[in-house]
């Protein structure tokens, strides 16, 4: 096989990191990581090169490198290659997390919180934010933290800014202040924070803004004015985001709970729109009755329906709506008798009071279920799981 002529600039690099240049190293590590600058994707040259720059001094070499050893589970090798790099002046995150956590090391949280100091002072936000954790965490020295969260909040850290919501809705070296905290909650979610986006759905609704009170039993229209309002109003964009993120939190939560396949394109429409034309108490709700008639995208799912009319009963409250709907779905199709036990086998969407009433409706339903039944079982949530998620919405209201 012809020996393979490289380009002369890889030819160049490789010259120099041969002679011991460590940044010639690191740099044909990513040419050959991401297959640029003539040379094609080769993970094993990859890591030697890498490897090359870690050995000849190269602090972002040995913190990769680092990361890699990690994540391969070879915990010692990690830290003693994070620890190279901090005897550079190079205490980032990973050597602090060592310390932090116990992973190839002793665990030793006073150790990463000087760590963390000292690159703090270094001017790095993660360090900073968790310089401020520690402070808050182990040390109850609140005053402080806030300084060093404000500090990483400046430089655009979303945990920051959440900790600094935090601690004005709950007083932390701070006065209580409601709209403080909504202002930094705010700052978190429009930077990624998804615990921002609970905290402000639950506890902030004005966040959504004035329509949110003159809709507030229709999330759909609620959302379908956001959205207008949210076209000329920059400051309500944050908002929608938001919204559709949370919706996204929930959908995921659905489709892992339940092993529901959807499309791509349904969950786009699901997420973004457009909305169809019926009202809905909640996203629960709204999801609902897109399964149970066929919107946004979605196949006519009747056991999807009922299920996600169940996680509403759970998370929503009492909702009228939602009760009569789950009623109906428990009803038999053929007489409708409320409370009908038998069920189709082949899609566990349809209920029936006894096998009669199944044959009727199999034959001779309108239209016949023959013709309609999926003969598939596409989602369906495991025994107990309702139970479980009861629970843990109780002991979440406990403090537990």
């Amino acid at each position: 096989m012809p020996k393979i002529k490289l380009p002369r600039k890889i030819r160049d690099l490789a010259k120099k990191a041969s002679g011991g240049c460590a940044e010639s190293a690191l740099r044909l590590y990513q040419r050959y990581l991401e297959g640029t600058g003539g040379a094609e994707k080769n993970y094993e040259l990859a890591r030697q090169w890498l490897t090359r720059a870690a050995e000849l001094g190269d602090a972002d070499a040995q913190c990769i490198l680092g990361v890699a050893n990690e994540e391969a589970g070879e915990l010692r090798v990690a830290y003693e290659w994070y620890e190279k790099a901090a005897a550079q002046g190079d205490a980032g995150a990973e050597y602090t997390r060592c310390y932090k956590l116990g992973r190839g090391v002793e665990l030793n949280r006073s150790k990463a919180a000087e760590l963390s100091l000292k690159s703090a002072l270094q001017g790095n936000a993660k360090a900073q934010c968790s310089y401020g954790s520690y402070l808050s965490s182990e040390m109850h020295e609140f005053e402080e933290a806030l300084k060093w969260f404000e500090k990483s909040a400046a430089q655009g850290n979303a945990i920051a800014m959440y900790n600094i919501g935090s601690f004005y809705f709950n007083g932390y070296g701070v006065q209580r202040s409601s709209s403080k905290a909504r202002e930094w909650f705010a700052k978190a979610s429009s930077n990624g924070d998804k615990d921002a986006d609970e905290i402000l759905m639950e506890h902030f609704p004005d966040f959504f803004g004035d329509m949110q009170d003159a809709k507030k039993n229709d999330f759909v229209e609620t959302e379908k004015i956001l959205i207008m309002n949210a076209a000329h109003d920059r400051d309500l964009k944050p908002a929608l985001r938001t919204l559709r993120s949370l919706k996204k939190v929930n959908l995921d939560g659905v489709v892992e709970f339940s092993g529901v396949k959807l499309s791509s394109k349904a969950v786009k429409l699901i997420i973004s729109g457009p909305l169809p034309d019926h009202k809905a108490c909640s996203f629960s709700h709204h999801l609902g009755l897109c399964f149970l008639h066929g919107r946004c995208g979605l196949e006519r799912n009747l056991r999807m329906a009922k299920d996600t009319f169940k996680l509403s009963q759970i998370y929503d409250g009492k909702i009228f709506a939602v009760d009569k709907e789950l009623e109906k779905l428990r009803a038999c199709v053929t007489c409708g008798k409320p409370d009908a036990r038998w069920g189709c086998k082949l899609c566990r969407g349809v209920r029936y009071c006894d096998k009669r009433c199944q044959q009727r409706d199999w034959n001779r339903g309108d239209p016949p279920h023959k013709q309609t039944c999926s003969r598939v079982v596409n989602g369906i949530f495991p025994p107990g799981k309702f139970d479980e998620l009861r629970e843990s919405k109780n002991a979440k209201k406990r403090g537990a």
